[in-house]
């Protein structure tokens, strides 16, 4: 068995002796896994279906490979990231577990985790490269590529592998029937909440959707663990459950969280399962509809090991993103919130917390929800600045305000986050009114947002400003 590396220093194996170093480092492992992509497809056609664009045959001969530990799929539309990192904390009392989701907050490798912790530099150069030995010798069809996550999926099965991971757990991308890691055998499936998202990629209709994301289910699946879902949605998985002789359990029939309550601390909630109850469950996050997702995590836990899950390890874990409490008084709340549905969960919080006259800062690409977003938060907010990120995957314009202003939602373009959070450095809003200091600051849009406000943080961070250990903009608790 391997030794798991140190971030820094030599690695060495359980006698002692040094490894060879990586032949790249690990930007240049990153760049390998999008060179295909981008040689493919350097001008990004977001609009090409995925039956059109994307080819898992080309990585489905080492990731169909049989596995030789219990192992979970989870796909859906909505908190499928939370779901399988709660999943993985669950399964880490039996044993280490890995988990592969995505995408990153701040460092690549923190899509690759085994026990709790990401994978190493050096670990992670090393397994690309390997990874990239095998994959040099694919012909690939020209107007092709392999896809980043087909290459990032090989790379975990590798690491987990040669550390003997006793679980593993893994999260679908946009859908599953040409999705790479839909390649993966396993036991068990999960499925978040699915609804009307990526039509382009995946079709044009909830049932299109729900028929690409029903792959996850294979020869070989034994049980799909269901959230409540749509009427037509439920009937799509259900006859391919029963197609394949799988086993269904549903949220609301076979397990369901009740009670909910929230708290300074998160939510709190509990849970009952088909073989066990669980009492005042506990989730750092004011995501209701989180709760149901613990549910579904729980009851997968159960399956997957057969013994009662201790809910307890979740108490503690990082919901970066997802409607996280940055700051406590004045509150500042940021929420990984790109459409309609993922806003509407967030007004439910904000409308809990008596939320008004907010700072409400969107960060939402255009090609995603930016006016439905908008319209369903205005309520909350005293004024709406729209800014860019800095990632160059996402296209943010100042077209949005004038689509905006022309169905009634006043707002304000800002060139970059710097600048729309300007006047919330603590010593520039006591110089300029003291009243505003208590104004609450809400954050809201897609993935790279949340990493530039992380990025933001940490250039104002001030020793013991802190909720969660990253540290918040500079002022008073």
């Amino acid at each position: 068995m391997k030794r798991q590396e140190e971030n820094r220093g030599p690695a060495v194996d359980m006698q002692g002796n040094q490894e060879p170093v990586p032949d790249m480092t690990c930007e240049q492992a990153v760049d390998y896994i999008y060179a295909s992509w981008q040689k493919a497809d350097p001008d990004r056609q977001w609009d090409v279906p995925d039956s059109r664009k994307r080819h898992p045959e080309l990585t489905a001969s080492w990731l169909s490979k049989p596995v030789s530990v219990p192992t979970a799929l989870v796909t859906g539309s909505k908190g499928k990231g939370s779901t399988a990192r709660m999943l993985a904390a669950l399964l880490e009392k039996q044993g280490p577990c890995g988990l592969l989701t995505s995408p990153h907050i701040l460092d690549f490798r923190e899509r690759i985790r085994l026990g709790g912790s990401m994978i190493g530099c050096r670990d992670f150069s090393r397994l690309v490269g390997e990874a990239k030995a095998c994959l040099d010798t694919v012909a690939v069809p020209s107007g092709q590529f392999i896809s980043p996550i087909g290459s990032q999926a090989m790379t975990a099965r590798l690491y987990f592998e040669e550390n003997h991971a006793a679980f593993q757990v893994f999260e679908c991308g946009k859908g599953v029937q040409f999705d790479d890691v839909g390649s993966i055998p396993h036991e068990t499936a999960l499925v978040t909440p699915v609804f009307k998202e990526h039509l382009r990629e995946l079709g044009g209709s909830l049932e299109a959707i729900a028929r690409d994301k029903a792959h996850i289910l294979q020869p070989g699946t034994r049980t799909l663990v269901m959230a409540r879902q749509d009427q037509a949605v439920r009937k799509i998985f259900r006859d391919r459950a029963q197609s394949l002789g799988v086993r269904v359990l549903e949220y609301g029939r076979d397990f369901r969280a009740s009670n909910l309550q929230r708290t300074e601390d998160g939510i709190r909630f509990d849970v009952h399962t088909p073989d066990n109850e669980y009492r005042d469950v506990l989730l750092p996050t004011l995501a209701a509809f989180q709760a149901e997702n613990c549910a579904l995590a729980l009851a997968a836990s159960e399956v997957m090991t057969g013994k009662p899950s201790d809910p307890a390890l979740l108490k503690s874990l990082d919901f970066a993103g997802r409607q996280e409490v940055l700051r406590r008084s004045p509150l500042w709340l940021l929420d990984a919130c790109i459409n309609r549905e993922s806003a509407c969960q967030l007004a439910d919080s904000l409308r809990a917390l008596n939320v008004k006259d907010a700072l409400l800062v969107l960060a939402v690409p255009d090609d995603k929800d930016p006016a439905g977003t908008a319209r369903i938060l205005a309520p909350f907010a005293g004024e709406i600045r729209i800014c860019p990120v800095t990632s160059g995957h996402y296209r943010i314009t100042e077209d949005q305000c004038r689509v905006l202003w022309n169905l009634g939602v006043p707002v304000n373009w800002c060139p970059s986050m710097d600048a729309a959070l300007a006047d919330r450095l603590w010593e520039t809003v006591c110089a300029r009114d003291p009243a505003r200091q208590d104004r609450p600051v809400i954050l809201a849009g897609t993935t790279a947002f949340v990493s530039d406000v992380y990025r933001w943080m940490q250039k104002q961070r001030r020793p013991a400003d802190s909720v969660n250990g990253r540290g918040f903009p500079a002022g008073s608790r």
